[in-house]
């Protein structure tokens, strides 16, 4: 129903929303991805671009489940998740920590340990440089006039 909705408006958020929910109570994985990019396409919203990352990643986790054809799958679409975060990150896109998540669950499923060091110490370097600036630093030694001393 929401396939034959799509087919006439093919650029109708709701409806495009809706039928990614059905394919995901099918589990059809990469019908999921397909229509989450066809939805960022017609209305470019980070969620819906994280949507098909995720709809590639649990394409990953039910094909590395089996023989060597289905780890060569898994590790081909791993492959391009990873490269659809790194191109959104590498435009500066990223807006949300939950964005960032996805990106190290993309990583750890890869087992690639040093880019996950790597982005770890990005971001915690980050965090520091953002303590230290000179509008936060009265914050982190404000003491409470009513604590003993």
């Amino acid at each position: 129903m929401y396939e034959n909705a799509v087919g006439v408006e093919p650029r109708n958020e709701e409806l495009l929303t809706q039928l990614f929910m059905s394919y995901v109570r099918l589990d059809a994985y990469k019908k999921q991805q397909s229509c989450a990019m066809q939805l960022y396409r017609a209305s470019p919203k980070n969620p819906y671009y994280f949507w098909g990352v995720m709809s590639l990643l649990l394409q990953a986790q039910n094909s590395s489940a089996g023989g060597q054809e289905n780890e060569k799958v898994a590790r081909t679409v791993l492959l391009l998740a990873e490269r659809m975060v790194a191109k959104l990150e590498a435009d500066g896109k990223m807006e949300q920590e939950q964005e960032t998540h996805i990106y190290l669950m993309v990583l750890e499923m890869q087992v690639r340990k040093l880019m996950l060091v790597k982005i770890g110490t990005e971001i915690i370097s980050s965090l520091l440089s953002f303590l230290s600036t000179s509008s936060v630093r009265p914050l982190l030694s404000w003491t409470v006039p009513w604590a003993p001393s």
